[in-house]
């Protein structure tokens, strides 16, 4: 990921719009991809599993601290989407 010397992290006076990635900053993570549908994808192959489309103007949005993390080597646990796999119980006789 050659594009992480390129985004700092968040300033002490950080707004709201600062907690996520810009376009121009999503498209030099994304490889160059300009098309939200390609950028996403193209996150999600990196790593980026936060990495999402706007429902209503369909860009994409990749949360900064979660970059940096990822980037870092984080090894954060995936939320949970749905049930968790079944375990089978020990047999006692």
């Amino acid at each position: 990921m050659a594009a992480q010397a390129s985004i700092d992290p968040l300033p002490a006076h950080a707004t709201a719009h600062d907690l996520v990635l810009s376009p121009a900053e999503l498209v030099e993570v994304s490889g160059g991809y300009r098309r939200p549908h390609e950028q996403h994808e193209e996150l999600l192959r990196q790593g980026f599993w936060r990495a999402r489309r706007s429902r209503v103007t369909g860009e994409v949005i990749l949360e900064r601290a979660h970059y940096l993390a990822v980037c870092a080597g984080g090894t954060f646990a995936r939320e949970s989407t749905g049930p968790s796999e079944p375990r089978l119980r020990p047999v006692t006789r």
